[in-house]
């Protein structure tokens, strides 16, 4: 790649940088020497472009479900909880019932409580309770395993905000 064409490149992505800075009406980025820097504005312009995306996402993915009669479930779970016998139930949920497909997504707590917060879960199964005031769970075991739903997704809404008497659960046809 010659120098010219880098410039060029690099001198395009500045320009959409200040459209969007202008289209916003804010400072999303510090530029240096060093390059660009996002700003506290940038931060949180990113935090919801990467809703925007996943919204985007699980739009184009259900409707083409809704043609196929597929119900996708996105589940995030900790490393921890992965051996627990819920993932085991949650497959053999899925086994029973065609047209249900669950993909599970494991990694940290609060790389979970994000996912749920940018609609990029649609539930999750941790370990201890939650303080986020955005994300309502529901005790599954004694042992502080819980159920997190965000409060803006379509399965929090389907059982009308009450998860403590397992409503959603059973609508989804899990019997634990």
């Amino acid at each position: 790649m010659q120098s010219g064409t880098v410039f060029g490149f690099a001198s395009m992505i500045d320009g959409l940088c200040e459209k969007l800075e202008e289209e916003l009406g804010a400072v999303l980025f510090v530029r240096s020497k060093g390059g660009l820097k996002l700003t506290p504005q940038g931060e949180i312009a990113v935090k919801y472009a990467r809703r925007l995306k996943a919204l985007d996402q699980k739009l184009h993915r259900e409707l083409i479900n809704v043609e196929k009669s597929i119900t996708n479930l996105r589940i995030g779970i900790t490393h921890t909880a992965e051996s627990n016998p819920i993932a085991e139930a949650l497959a053999k949920y899925c086994a029973a019932n065609e047209g249900i497909s669950i993909k599970m997504i494991t990694d940290t707590i609060s790389n979970l409580y994000t996912m749920l917060n940018t609609y990029e879960l649609d539930l999750a199964i941790v370990e201890g309770r939650i303080a986020d005031p955005n994300i309502h769970y529901l005790l599954l075991d004694t042992d502080y395993l819980v159920l997190a739903v965000s409060v803006n997704q379509r399965l929090y809404m389907l059982a009308d905000g009450r998860l403590g008497d397992g409503q959603l659960l059973r609508r989804l046809g899990i019997a634990f």
